[in-house]
C-alpha cells in the first residue's frame, strides 16, 4: 500500500487568496483591524492631539467679564492686581438676535465657570461626553446632520453654569482646526453661542483658573475702565477706540476724532488699497470725511461685525466708492448715528 502525501498548508492553492483577502481587510502594520479612533486620527491629524496646558500660577480669586460689542474676554483678580484681555469670537446674529445671551444683572443672575469639579479628557474615539470642564476636548455633534466633528481640536473647554441651564461654554477657535497649534480665531459674531478664544488664550485662561469656581459676566456693551476707556487688547486695528496715535500700534496707524463718539478711532491713510488682517473683517479705502482729497482705511460692513453696530459712533454706509479712482463699491463702516 502506497504512502499518502500531505500538502503543507502554506502550499495549498487557496492560501495566496486568503493572504490577499487579509491584506485588504487589515492595516499594513500591526495586523489588527482599524478602529474608528484610528480612522479619525488619520483623517483629522493635529485636531485629535491634546494641547499641553502651561504650568502657571493659579489666581486666588479670578473673575471674567465678556463684552459682546467689544469682542473681549477680561480676566482679572482684585486681590493680586492681575489683569489680562483676550480677543474672542461670540454668537452670530440671526434675525436681529445674538446667539450669545448676556447674563442677567444682580447676584442671582450671575454665571459661573466650573473648574472646581473634576476635569474630563476626551478620547480620539468619536463620542460625545458631558462634563463641566475638559482639559482636552475634541468632539462636537452637528445638531442638523448628527455628524461628530473634532472642532475643539484638543484644547480646553470651560462650560458656563447659567441659572436653569448650561448650554454655552468657552473654548478655542473652530477654524483651521488641523493646525498644530489648534486653529485660527475669527474675531467677530461667528459661533452658535459659545465664546471662542485663540488657542494660546484658552490655554492661558484654563491654566490660571484651574480648580476654581468663578463668576462670568456676559454683557452686550463695551466694557470700560474707571476713566471711561474701552477694555481692549493691546494689538489694535482699524476702528479700535483710541486716545492718541501711539495706541494705534500698526504700520501707519493714527488716531482720528469721531464727532459721534466719546473716543477717537484708529485708521491709516490709503490711496486705493488697505491691508487686511487675518480674523478681522475686510478693509476698504474711502475718502476721508474731513478731507475728501485724501483716503483713510475703514472696515467693510457685514454680519461678521454686526453691520458696524459694535463700533461706537459708526453706522453702515451702503455703496461707498473706493477712494483712488477705482470703480469698486462696498458697504462700509463710517462715522455717524443711526436715524
Amino acid at each position: 500500500m502506497g504512502m499518502s502525501v500531505v500538502t503543507p498548508w502554506f502550499r495549498r492553492p487557496e492560501v495566496p487568496c486568503l493572504f490577499l483577502l487579509l491584506g485588504l481587510l487589515l492595516p499594513a502594520t500591526g495586523g489588527a483591524a482599524e478602529t474608528p479612533g484610528d480612522q479619525a486620527a488619520r483623517k483629522w491629524g493635529h485636531a485629535l492631539q491634546c494641547k499641553p496646558i502651561p504650568a502657571l500660577p493659579v489666581l486666588p480669586s479670578p473673575e471674567v467679564v465678556i463684552s459682546l460689542d467689544g469682542l473681549t474676554l477680561h480676566l482679572f483678580d482684585r486681590t493680586t492686581g492681575f489683569d489680562r484681555v483676550y480677543p474672542v469670537g461670540v454668537g452670530a446674529v440671526r434675525l436681529g438676535r445674538m446667539l450669545t445671551v448676556p447674563s442677567p444683572s444682580g447676584p442671582k443672575g450671575r454665571y459661573h465657570a466650573r473648574l472646581d469639579v473634576m476635569a474630563f479628557r476626551d478620547r480620539p474615539r468619536p463620542e460625545v461626553r458631558w462634563a463641566w470642564n475638559y482639559t482636552c476636548r475634541f468632539w462636537w455633534q452637528d445638531p442638523d446632520t448628527k455628524t461628530l466633528l473634532p472642532v475643539y481640536a484638543g484644547l480646553p473647554f470651560i462650560r458656563i453654569q447659567e441659572p436653569g441651564g448650561s448650554d454655552d461654554g468657552i473654548h478655542g477657535p473652530a477654524e483651521d482646526i488641523r493646525r498644530e497649534d489648534g486653529g485660527r480665531l475669527r474675531r467677530g459674531y461667528v459661533s452658535h453661542g459659545c465664546i471662542r478664544m485663540e488657542p494660546a488664550g484658552i490655554l492661558d485662561l484654563y491654566a490660571r483658573t484651574r480648580g476654581k469656581r468663578y463668576p462670568v459676566q456676559i454683557q452686550r456693551a463695551i466694557e470700560r475702565r474707571a476713566d471711561g476707556t474701552a477694555v481692549d487688547v493691546d494689538d489694535r486695528w482699524f476702528l479700535s477706540e483710541c486716545a492718541n496715535d501711539e495706541q494705534c500700534n500698526f504700520p501707519g496707524g493714527t488716531c482720528r476724532k469721531n464727532p459721534f463718539a466719546t473716543a477717537g478711532f484708529c485708521t491709516a491713510g490709503c490711496d486705493g488699497r488697505c491691508p487686511d488682517r487675518a480674523g478681522y473683517p475686510g478693509s476698504f479705502c474711502v475718502a476721508d470725511p474731513d478731507a475728501p482729497d485724501r483716503g483713510i482705511c475703514t472696515l467693510r460692513a457685514s454680519n461678521f461685525d454686526n453691520q458696524c453696530k459694535r463700533f461706537q459712533g459708526f453706522v453702515r454706509s451702503p455703496r461707498v466708492r473706493r477712494f483712488g479712482g477705482a470703480k469698486a463699491m462696498a458697504s462700509v463702516c463710517l462715522p455717524g448715528t443711526s436715524k
